[in-house]
């Protein structure tokens, strides 16, 4: 979030202050080396840019691109991560993709959306005995999943659901965010996997 709020400040004025906090904050993002947060992060800026030229059309064409100077110097700052990290990956057996079973084998199951409702729909993760956690054939080499729930509280999904319905044009960014989202992350169960494993970095 305070990368996308910095985007959109130096994106608007361009001042210095929020270019140093665009590159500060990408820079602590990069420094986690979470490859599926620094892959989703430009496309989650566009969707706020894109957000924020709907609501308030700018005569200014390049704003859109002013962000990238910030993103740029903040992955400088995470060199010191992301360079010995693509070094040591570069030694491991990811380094030649991995094969189509084992990339797919944590593809979200399309059930598990129901979790966005109510959080034990596939069952316990908590228990100590795992017969608690019914949802395990969905995960037929692991028996439980790599992230246990997805719910994010019946609030937030009443209003992201509300707002998705809301009919303005300026969601358009955020909806086709999440879409892409979704596609994404179910992997083996959607129709987007065979793309998007053509693709050279993922």
């Amino acid at each position: 979030p305070a990368v996308l709020a910095f985007s959109l400040r130096y994106a608007r004025a361009s001042r210095g202050r929020d270019l140093a906090g665009l590159a500060v904050t990408t820079g602590l993002v990069g420094l986690a080396g979470e490859p599926s947060t620094l892959l989703m992060l430009p496309v989650l800026i566009g969707a706020a840019l894109l957000h924020d030229r709907l609501a308030k059309p700018s005569p200014c064409r390049g704003s859109l691109l002013r962000p990238a100077f910030g993103l740029v110097i903040g992955l400088g700052l995470a060199a010191v991560t992301l360079v010995p990290g693509l070094l040591h990956a570069s030694k491991t057996i990811r380094a030649g993709g991995l094969d189509e079973a084992r990339a797919g084998e944590w593809s979200l199951p399309p059930v598990r959306l129901l979790e966005l409702l109510s959080p034990h729909v596939m069952g316990h993760v908590e228990r100590p005995d795992e017969a608690w956690y019914w949802g395990r054939g969905v995960y037929p080499v692991e028996r439980f999943p790599f992230l246990y729930s997805i719910y994010p509280g019946i609030t937030i999904t009443a209003l992201g659901i509300l707002g998705a319905f809301h009919g303005s044009r300026r969601l358009w960014p955020w909806l086709a965010t999440a879409t892409l989202g979704v596609l994404l992350s179910v992997g083996v169960h959607g129709p987007v996997w065979p793309v998007v494993r053509s693709l050279p970095v993922l």
